[in-house]
């Protein structure tokens, strides 16, 4: 390396060093104070999740992190703090990058809202555009505004996905199924050209139970008759032409929304409300103002959340690690002020080896501490193989859950690669030597092995759903079968115990263990994060206004990364290949 280069590299270096220094004083310099009569601005960006992935120093530096998710406790945390705070006199709903949410995460937010509401305090939502998702969270406002060249999207709910049989056969790849549950549909895009009647029951049921709630919340919040809205849904081509194809007029005279406005009619309706030049603050600088509290009270409940498909080891992504869950709720266990564990789960499901491996601490610790579970949007297969051994099961009536099934899948590559002219060949020393490998057929033998392997993994599921839930066998067979419920079935099912969300089952553990009127903490059991991830989670509240560099993907490369990044690549790394895991995204 020569002087120059050495000259370049120190001055990258020092260029690099001082961002960061600058980027440290902006993070742990950011501090606010809330002025009398402001508003609070609820920012959604990106997906609503129950926990907010950590990110490298390199993504933090590449593009903002926090447009991937939003945290619903962090909502819900500013909502209940704003109610009872007399600074803040509004909410305003900023849903314009909102992406994903589940019915059951925006049902517990409209909860929380109703309870600002009931302080005699305002709700505005406004957007150029409402997603689904968007639009039901908007309903919870006083006033909604949509701008007059904006539109609603409203299509329903449904489940859709792509098959690959012909595919595969056309490359000669083969995938071995081996399943256990007449409803469990995980493996069916790589057997099948379309969705099996199981599948379409099963999928059938629960989603009327979504789109029930889901029409109702409307219907409750904005004064419309569930029938015409479903009418309207169905014939949109019908109605739409009666407002000469304009989307806005059409929302305005079915009272979708209050106003059409764009945003400094926004601006000026709610300065009509809290008066000229209002001062504003987002949730996340909110909830920095607080100062973090010292644990005052000499009991407490602690809240472990739990997001991710279930694995045994760490894997790039949002997964639960059964090591690093199991050392948390060990944690929780032996704090003596703790008198009660709330899981929070929100998984597909994943390893059957890792969910037992986190089941049995469960069952040791609630020997001496119970653990309540609260289902999120969905805690299946691998997530209610660990909610079996809890002392009170708790879903929403939307939450998708159930899916007790289990599923082993073996993909072949040996037709692809013999067509290209490779062959393999050699000798073991048994007759199932080599057996698995992905350039070998899978011999008879090797399938009947995996083939028992996935029936005792699925008999076992049983046992201990039917010991945990004090149920029959026979009966849990029956009800199992790999099928998804809704919560609301579930609990008639004798599935789960309580219907409610996070805030019902906390409620819950203070009077059963704690009484009624008495003080207590709630205290988050979390990963112990190095500095790294400590300033990655610092930014997370702080990068809108650190950070501004676009995402530099295309929607074809999002959509792409997203599939090669899915739980379906990451999640096959169990060394037995026998999984419980639910292929349904909770709409």
């Amino acid at each position: 390396m020569d002087k120059t280069q050495k000259i370049i590299g120190f001055f990258i270096l020092f260029a690099f060093l001082s961002y960061l220094a600058v980027l440290l004083f902006m993070v742990v310099g950011h501090r606010v104070q809330v002025e009398p009569g402001s508003l609070l601005r609820l920012e959604f960006d990106g997906n609503l999740v129950e926990q907010q992935q950590i990110p490298s120093l390199t993504e933090l530096i590449q593009h903002d992190p926090r447009k991937s998710s939003t945290s619903l406790k962090d909502i819900i945390q500013s909502i209940e703090l704003a109610s009872k705070d007399p600074n803040i006199k509004a909410i305003y709903l900023n849903t314009s990058n909102m992406s994903y949410a589940s019915l059951s995460k925006l049902q517990e937010i409209k909860r929380a809202l109703q309870g600002f509401k009931d302080e005699g305090k305002k709700i505005f939502a406004a957007a150029n555009y409402y997603s689904q998702s968007s639009y039901y969270l908007a309903t919870s406002a006083d006033e909604i505004f949509l701008h007059p060249m904006g539109s609603i999207s409203l299509h329903g709910f449904s489940v859709y996905q792509n098959y690959f049989k012909e595919a595969l056969e056309k490359i000669n790849v083969d995938v071995e199924i081996f399943r256990a549950g007449n409803f469990k549909s995980y493996a069916e895009p790589f057997s099948r050209t379309k969705m099996s009647d199981e599948a379409k029951e099963a999928n059938t049921q629960w989603l009327k139970v979504l789109w029930k709630s889901y029409k109702e919340g409307i219907a409750t919040s904005r004064n419309i008759d569930e029938s015409d809205l479903q009418n309207i849904l169905d014939h949109p081509a019908q109605y739409l032409k009666l407002h000469g194809g304009d989307f806005a007029k059409q929302a305005i005279s079915i009272n979708l929304v209050d106003s059409l406005a764009d945003q400094s009619e926004v601006e000026d309706a709610i300065a009509h409300y809290i008066g000229d030049q209002y001062p504003s603050i987002t949730h996340h600088d909110y909830l920095l103002s607080f100062a973090k509290p010292e644990y005052q009270q000499p009991q407490a409940i602690a809240v472990i959340i739990a997001s991710g498909s279930i694995q045994r080891e760490s894997s790039n992504g949002q997964h639960i690690v059964a090591k690093k869950l199991i050392k948390q709720l060990k944690e929780a266990g032996d704090n003596e002020a703790v008198q009660a564990i709330v899981l929070r789960l929100d998984t597909p499901g994943g390893s059957a080896l890792a969910s037992e491996l986190i089941r049995k601490e469960v069952e040791r610790i609630n020997k001496h501490t119970p653990i309540y579970i609260s289902m999120s949007s969905l805690a299946a297969s691998g997530g209610y193989w660990i909610s079996a051994a809890a002392t009170q099961v708790w879903a929403s009536p939307t939450t998708l859950t159930g899916s007790i099934g289990v599923i082993g899948m073996m993909p072949n590559f040996h037709n692809s690669l013999k067509k290209i002219g490779i062959n393999t060949d050699g000798i073991g020393t048994t007759r199932i030597a080599g057996a698995g490998r992905p350039d070998m057929p899978i011999n008879a033998e090797m399938s009947r092995v995996f083939q028992m392997s996935v029936n005792h993994t699925y008999q076992k599921f049983i046992n201990i759903v039917a010991t945990g839930r004090q149920l029959n066998p026979e009966y849990v067979s029956k009800v199992a079968q790999g099928r998804v419920w809704s919560g609301l079935d579930a609990k008639k099912l004798g599935l789960v115990d309580e219907l409610g969300d996070f805030h019902d089952v906390v409620l819950a553990i203070a009077e059963q263990y704690i009484g009624k009127d008495s003080d207590y903490d709630l205290i988050y059991i979390e990963e112990k994060l190095d500095f790294q991830q400590q300033l990655a989670q610092q930014v997370l509240g702080n990068a809108d206004s650190i950070i501004q560099v676009e995402q530099p993907f295309s929607w074809v490369e999002q959509a792409l990364q997203q599939y090669i990044s899915s739980d379906l690549l990451n999640l096959l790394q169990d060394p037995q290949g026998i999984y419980s895991y639910c292929e349904i995204t909770a709409p």
